[in-house]
């Protein structure tokens, strides 16, 4: 109730915006009618070992370390280009949205968890330097609030690794083994650990810091994400749209040079 009432007082100073679009929107509406249709929502039933709902579940993709995972969007369309825009933009309006969202989803499917702490994915060096801060430890701050947790910065980033972005899934699956550790005079033994990133696309990173704090004496680590990666279908659909402007450019350039051709004659 006290969030909903600040958010309307702000609303009034500083009109609310689609997340998406940037339109003006009334207070306590974060997505516009007319972005709303193409929001890769992840709708229940929903996989919690995968996070995705159940008919794109992919859980046969290899081994995971966390106990469950939750995610309220897809990577993907509109949800892709508005998390970018929250990590290179620092935009708090698009964190608060993510963290809320999340929040729910977290509660929907892990209602019956008690959580002790909020942890999070730490950033490397080199991306903290490059952004001047980190997206993840500010949304699990956010998300902690939403859910009335507190937040523990207990994971480090041992090592430099190449970015995940720029590897390819085989090579990623790899490439964090050993990465993060467990901070000095840091104890989660026996505790239940929400643990938060931005993005899951093969898990590999979220899976690496749950194997940490597992091998730390965590009793259980969930995970939660404001986008997972989008099933096959989305990529099936992406292909055949793009195939389809294809042929109508390719119609439309062949169509000018018959005209081109016939005012010759």
């Amino acid at each position: 109730m006290a969030h909903t009432f600040a958010r309307r007082l702000t609303a009034i100073l500083f009109p609310e915006r689609c997340v998406c679009c940037g339109c003006i929107l009334p207070p306590l509406v974060d997505i516009c009618a007319v972005c709303a249709p193409d929001v890769p929502r992840i709708e229940v039933p929903v996989c919690r070992r995968c996070g995705a709902m159940i008919d794109d579940c992919d859980c046969r993709a290899g081994q995971r370390y966390w106990t469950g995972l939750v995610a309220p969007f897809y990577y993907y369309g509109p949800m892709r280009n508005t998390l970018l825009r929250m990590k290179d933009e620092e935009d708090s309006q698009r964190m608060r949205f993510f963290a809320r969202e999340t929040a729910r989803a977290v509660e929907r499917e892990f209602s019956g968890v008690r959580f002790d702490a909020v942890v999070f994915v730490p950033s490397s060096k080199t991306s903290r330097r490059a952004r001047g801060f980190e997206p993840v430890r500010r949304l699990a701050v956010a998300l902690s609030k939403e859910l009335s947790l507190p937040v523990w910065n207990v994971l480090y980033k041992q090592r430099e690794t190449p970015a995940q972005k720029t590897l390819s899934a085989a090579e990623r699956l790899t490439n964090l083994t050993g990465a993060f550790a467990l901070k000095k005079n840091v104890d989660v033994r026996e505790r239940t650990l929400l643990l938060v990133d931005d993005t899951v696309t093969t898990g590999s990173t979220l899976s690496e810091c749950a194997h940490t704090l597992r091998l730390a004496g965590a009793t259980a680590v969930y995970a939660a994400a404001a986008c997972r990666n989008p099933p096959r279908r989305y990529k099936e659909e992406n292909e055949t749209n793009e195939n389809v402007e294809k042929n109508k450019s390719d119609r439309k350039q062949s169509t000018g040079r018959m005209g081109r051709k016939s005012a010759v004659r």
